[in-house]
Order: C-alpha cells, then sequence, then structure tokens
C-alpha cells in the first residue's frame, strides 16, 4: 500500500507508534507474516506486508 502524504517521521519504528500501527503489526505477526514500512522517493509511505493463509477445508466453506 502506497500513500502520498508527509511521510514517516525521523526514528519511525512500528512496535513504539501509535495504536493503529501496532495493531496492524500484530495481525501480521499472527498471520505469521511480515511487514516493512518505508519512505517513498516521491514523498508519502509505503507498507508491504506478506501472510501466510491456510486454505479453507470443505468444512469450514459450509459455515460461511
Amino acid at each position: 500500500m502506497e500513500d502520498d502524504g508527509s511521510g514517516l517521521p525521523e526514528g519511525f519504528r512500528p512496535g513504539r507508534s501509535g495504536l493503529g500501527t501496532q495493531i496492524v503489526t500484530a495481525l501480521v505477526q499472527d498471520l505469521r507474516g511480515s511487514i516493512t514500512w518505508s519512505r517513498r522517493d516521491e514523498g508519502g509511505t509505503r507498507v508491504t506486508f506478506d501472510a501466510r493463509l491456510r486454505p479453507i477445508s470443505g468444512t469450514e466453506r459450509r459455515g460461511m
């Protein structure tokens, strides 16, 4: 995800940032994934994440 806002503040550390950033980081970790936060050269922020999702079995699909 990218935006063209003011970018990350100097010294940005996701684990010591606002509540929203902490929630997103924890959610990605719960999904056994990784997340990176970086500044865009054009200004703004780029957030990249990967997560390992489990396939849905036939039993779980019926309950949806």
